[in-house]
């Protein structure tokens, strides 16, 4: 009797912890809050408040820009991202998870809808499913589930930019990114909330992004960038957290 009773209670239990969850905030209110003047720091309470990180590709934080949005709303964007894959990685790493919580998740958008009326979400479901060897669960399908190999060159943005100002081809471009590492995938020179990143910034911010998109870096490069930035975040975090509390020698 009382096993037979405990899974439904358990399950009610965890419904009610998800349903307790703000709504998640669509990105459409972060661009027309932007667009109408609101201050930066009005628009990153907003998206603090609704506990709401979005699965931006690199091309998508140009896009914001031209919206409108803020460099400051874009760092904060790129920062909920990369601390939400941080906790992500960390359930890997130690055996735990958001479940069924679709609003845990980074929530995938869709900023060409903004131009037909609607609200830049994809309302896709089932988030949590996105999972595969070594790519913590939740985090989006189009992040390589492991980097590079170790040994392979290391780039920053500022090497993407000197292949587009050198005229290669696009399609160069992203074969070149795919082939490498980010680094580095932290810096120290702020604060943000959660695991890793309650020490460090994400090693590639939003504005720098955009800042590429302006420059004329093509959206497939930027894409295949920000592939490669998460996909060695989730490599660096995982080892990590596993070794946490190990000491030097595992």
């Amino acid at each position: 009797m009382r096993t037979s009773l405990f899974i439904p209670v358990l399950a009610c239990l965890l419904l009610g912890a998800c349903a307790s969850l703000p709504k998640p905030l669509a990105i459409g209110e972060v661009v027309r809050l932007s667009k109408s003047g609101t201050d930066p720091r009005r628009v990153n309470e907003s998206i603090t408040r609704s506990r709401t990180s979005y699965a931006l590709r690199g091309a998508d934080f140009g896009r914001l820009a031209q919206r409108g949005v803020a460099s400051d709303v874009l760092d904060s964007l790129q920062n909920g991202l990369v601390a939400n894959v941080d906790t992500l990685t960390r359930f890997q790493a130690l055996g735990e998870s958001y479940g069924g919580c679709d609003a845990c998740y980074p929530q995938p958008v869709d900023l060409a809808a903004l131009d037909t009326g609607g609200d830049g979400m994809t309302g896709v479901r089932n988030l949590g499913r996105s999972s595969s060897f070594a790519r913590p669960q939740g985090v989006p399908e189009w992040v390589p589930a492991t980097p590079a190999g170790v040994g392979t060159a290391l780039i920053g943005a500022q090497e993407v930019l000197d292949w587009h100002r050198q005229s290669l081809a696009a399609g160069e471009i992203v074969d070149r990114v795919r082939g490498v590492r980010f680094t580095p995938v932290l810096d120290n020179k702020g604060l943000l909330a959660g695991g890793l990143t309650s020490k460090f910034k994400p090693g590639l911010s939003g504005s720098q992004l955009a800042d590429l998109a302006k420059a004329g870096v093509p959206d497939d490069a930027l894409d295949a960038l920000q592939a490669i930035f998460l996909a060695g975040y989730v490599d660096f975090a995982y080892s990590y957290y596993r070794n946490l509390g190990k000491g030097p020698n595992p």
